[in-house]
């Protein structure tokens, strides 16, 4: 994460929903999203490869999610269930999220 120039996206659907149940088409749609992105995405899967996973996709069963999260480089929006919340760091780790 560090020699990321422009920063990390995280991507999670939480424990509950698995990023490899995601439906072909809305893969295909993130996938393609992604690669558009300047920012390295790393991207919570629970499977040993991705079909058309683009370069900039990091992919991983599990994630070091603390240390991801306490990253200043990072850029995060998760979905959890039906919420999605926005993570902000702090200087010392703590965190506000916001929900919508």
């Amino acid at each position: 994460m560090d020699g990321a120039k422009d920063g990390v996206v995280y991507f999670s659907m939480g424990s509950v929903i698995k990023g490899s149940e995601i439906p072909k088409e809305k893969l295909d749609a993130l996938l393609l999203a992604f690669s558009q992105l300047p920012q390295r995405v790393i991207f919570k899967w629970e499977q040993d490869s991705m079909p058309g996973k683009p370069s900039n996709v990091k992919i991983g069963k599990w994630l070091p999610q603390q240390s991801i999260l306490c990253n200043k480089k990072l850029y995060v929006i998760m979905q959890i269930l039906l919420y999605f919340t926005q993570h902000i760091p702090t200087p010392n780790c703590l965190s506000r999220t916001e929900v919508y």
